[in-house]
C-alpha cells in the first residue's frame, strides 16, 4: 500500500481531481480523528496491522492528513471487505468506535463533499528557524550530553549481543510502518527531531541508523555530520522523499554508507541491515558461539 503523510491534503486533492477524470467510480473511504481515540499511535499501529493482512492491499493508497483524518482511495470491489476489517478495529482498541463514523464515498459521484472534508494545503511543513539561534541550540544539546556515554559508544554496542536499530523520522506513519517491519527482529528506537536525534544516538548506540534528511528543526545532513563528530564508525543510511542526486551525493560524500528513497519496503531495510559491519560482526560471533556448543 502507499501511504502519504507529507502534504497529504495536496496530494489527496490532486488524486481525486485524476481520478474523477480517469476513474470516477473509485472508492474513498474516510476515518475522521474523533473516531480514533486518544492515543493514536496505537490506532494506527493496529490500523496498519489489519489492513496489511487483506489481499491487495497494496493496491491501496491511504492519506494522513495533519488533523489526523485518514482517507483510503481504493476499487470499488475492494471497499466493503475494507470497510468491514476497520469496522473491527474497534474490538481491538478500547474507547474508539468506528462503526459509526467510519463513511465511504464514490469519487465521481461525490466529489463536492469529499473536498468539504479536507483542506488542500500546499504549504511546506518545514519550520523556519535562525540560523544563528539554531546553531546555539546545537551547542546547547553538546554541552548537554553525557560525556561518558558519548566516549563510551563504540564499547557498548560492541557489548550488546542484539541488533538495534535506530530510526531518525519526524512522519508519524513512516515510524509506525518501520517499527512493524522491524520490531520482531531487532530492537529499535525513534527520534523526531534531528537535536533530539543526537543526544539518543549517545544513549542507545545503534548498529544502524536510519536518518531522514527532511526533519522539522535541523537537517538530516547536519545530524550526520553531528553524528560523525561522536561516532566516526557509525553505520548511517540516509532516507529522503526526493531521490535528487544532489542530495545522494552530498549524503554520500559526508559518509553515510546508502541512501533509501520512500516509499521503501521491508526487504530494502533489511538489505542495508545486514550490510552494517556491527551486525556483521554479532552475527559472525553467533556462528561461532552456535558451532562450539
Amino acid at each position: 500500500m502507499l501511504v502519504v503523510a507529507k502534504n497529504a491534503e495536496q496530494k489527496l486533492g490532486k488524486d481525486l481531481d485524476r481520478a474523477q477524470v480517469e476513474t470516477p467510480s473509485l472508492q474513498c473511504l474516510y476515518l475522521p480523528s474523533s473516531i480514533q481515540g486518544e492515543n493514536n499511535a496505537v490506532f494506527m499501529d493496529k490500523f496498519f496491522d489489519i489492513l496489511s493482512d487483506i489481499p491487495n492491499s497494496y493496491r491501496v493508497q491511504i492519506y494522513v492528513c495533519k488533523n489526523r483524518d485518514v482517507f483510503i482511495l481504493l476499487q470499488a470491489f475492494m471497499a466493503d471487505r475494507f470497510m468491514d476489517a476497520l469496522k473491527n478495529l474497534s474490538d481491538f482498541i478500547d474507547g474508539i468506535d468506528i462503526k459509526s463514523g467510519i463513511r465511504s464515498f464514490q469519487v465521481g459521484r461525490d466529489r463536492n463533499e469529499l473536498d468539504n472534508l479536507f483542506e488542500s494545503d500546499p504549504a511546506n511543513d518545514l519550520e523556519k528557524h535562525d540560523p544563528t539561534s539554531m546553531a546555539k541550540k546545537v551547542q546547547e544539546k553538546f554541552a548537554s550530553l553525557d560525556m561518558h556515554a558519548a566516549v563510551s559508544i563504540s564499547q557498548r554496542r560492541m557489548a550488546r549481543t542484539g541488533v538495534h536499530v535506530m530510526i531518525v523520522e519526524d512522519d508519524q506513519v513512516t515510524r509506525v510502518l518501520t517499527g512493524n517491519a522491524l520490531k520482531k527482529e531487532c530492537s529499535v528506537s525513534f527520534s523526531e527531531r534531528g537535536l533530539d536525534a543526537i543526544s539518543e544516538y549517545v544513549s542507545c548506540s545503534p548498529d544502524v541508523l536510519f536518518l531522514d534528511i527532511g526533519l522539522p528543526d535541523i537537517s538530516g545532513h547536519d545530524v550526520l555530520e553531528y553524528v560523525f563528530q561522536l561516532d566516526p564508525d557509525a553505520f548511517i543510511i540516509m532516507l529522503s522523499g526526493r531521490t535528487d542526486p544532489g542530495n545522494m551525493m552530498r549524503a554520500l560524500k559526508a559518509g553515510a554508507q546508502g541512501f533509501i528513497g520512500k516509499p521503501f519496503t521491508r526487504e530494502k531495510l533489511f538489505e542495508y541491515i545486514q550490510k552494517s559491519p556491527f551486525v556483521q560482526s554479532k552475527d559472525k560471533a553467533e556462528d561461532i558461539r552456535k558451532n562450539h556448543a
